[in-house]
């Protein structure tokens, strides 16, 4: 409503209640975009994604995203449920925990 993050949202009302200067209202809400539409889950053998991408958001982009010692470029081509994810070109199922470096992940809509 007031462009802000809000702390708390009544589920039945829909009203809003929130402290200002939490900082981490800004976390949760980008976690939805890494949890939600990314589908982004931690294993301890690496980083897996099953994406839910609503049409509003297709051709999603995220720079910079750390994974341990990996920095991913995520690049989302269209929208929906169904995606090859490509890890600097090449299909790949998992993003391995001991990558390293800069890499750039690309999700195709089929």
């Amino acid at each position: 409503m007031n462009k802000t993050f809000y702390e708390v949202i009544d589920y039945q009302t829909g009203k809003a209640r929130r402290w200002p200067g939490q900082l981490w209202h800004a976390a949760g809400f980008i976690s939805y975009f890494y949890l939600g539409v990314l589908g982004m889950e931690y294993e301890e053998q690496g980083l897996n994604f099953a994406p839910a991408v609503p049409e509003t958001l297709r051709d999603l982009r995220v720079e910079n995203l750390r994974y341990r010692m990996a920095i991913m470029d995520i690049v989302v081509h269209g929208w929906g449920t169904a995606f090859v994810m490509i890890c600097d070109g090449k299909i790949v199922k998992q993003i391995p925990a001991d990558m390293k470096g800069k890499h750039v992940l690309e999700f195709w809509a089929v």
